[in-house]
Parts: structure tokens; sequence; C-alpha cells
């Protein structure tokens, strides 16, 4: 959301038509639908959780990396049995402009610098924040095979 408000005359991909990218609403409910861009993934991941294959899924926990990068790093390396590289947490780089570019919204992919957790203000209406807030499943999962690395309670 605040990267649509950023630029909100640009033509991005992310939404089938203009009542899907008219309001904070209709963004938010185009992107968690079941076939949206973030409901597809979401439920994907939740099916991949109790699936079959289960045992081989590393689900990490973004607030847990961006607190504790070098231990959730070690987590993965073990995770995948290879050796631990070395990583600059301090000096991070990425950024995807032609990819962004093909989707129309500018600065989506490109990261921090440093990885730390940066506090922010949601800028979604309370209702819409309060709905999605507690719909990280994987914070607690109970019967399945999936490796996860997520803050303990």
């Amino acid at each position: 959301e605040r990267q649509i408000r950023k630029s909100p005359l640009e033509n991005t991909k992310l939404f089938g038509n203009t009542q899907q990218r008219a309001t904070v609403y209709s963004r938010v409910e185009a992107m968690a639908a079941q076939s949206g861009l973030v409901g597809f993934a979401w439920h994907a991941l939740r099916d991949g959780c109790f699936s079959d294959f289960a045992d081989k899924l590393l689900i990490v926990d973004y607030d847990l990396l961006v607190r504790k990068p070098a231990q959730v790093m070690k987590g993965v390396y073990q995770f995948l049995e290879l050796p631990e590289f070395q990583h600059d947490f301090d000096n991070v780089e990425f950024d995807s402009p032609a990819f962004d570019q093909n989707l129309g919204i500018d600065g989506l992919h490109r990261v921090h610098k440093q990885v730390q957790p940066r506090e922010r203000k949601t800028v979604l209406p309370p209702e819409l924040f309060e709905k999605y807030s507690n719909m990280m499943f994987w914070r607690d999962l109970k019967n399945s095979g999936a490796f996860t690395l997520v803050p303990s309670n």
C-alpha cells in the first residue's frame, strides 16, 4: 500500500482493473482474494505446510529475520545442510528495477542496506489492519512437518 501511495497515478499490473486499484479497500480485497497475489501465496503456503512435502519446507519469519539475522541464517544453513556463509548484514544490496518497471511499481523489490527492524505505523484503515493482523499461521504450526524459524513466545 505504501508503494501504491508513493505513485498513485502509476499504472501497475498488480491489479486487474481500475475498480481493484481504486481504493485501499478494493486493493486489499483484490490482493487478499484466494486468487490474488497475496491470497494465493498465503493459501499455497498453508497447503504446503500440511502436504506430504511439508518436511522440505522452511518458513522464515520476517520479523525474526530482521531482528536476529545471523541466528536465522545459521538456522537456514542447518536446514539446508550446507556450510555457513558469513554475511555482512550492514551492506546488503538488492534491487530489481526491470522487474519492477514491468509491474509498473518502482522500487517494489529494493531493499535497505542494513538488515534491521523498521517500526512503521500502518497505513491501512483500522478495520482492515485488524482483519488481517492475526493470519500468521506459521508462528504456531501444529501437526505440520514444516520447519519454522519464528519468534518464541
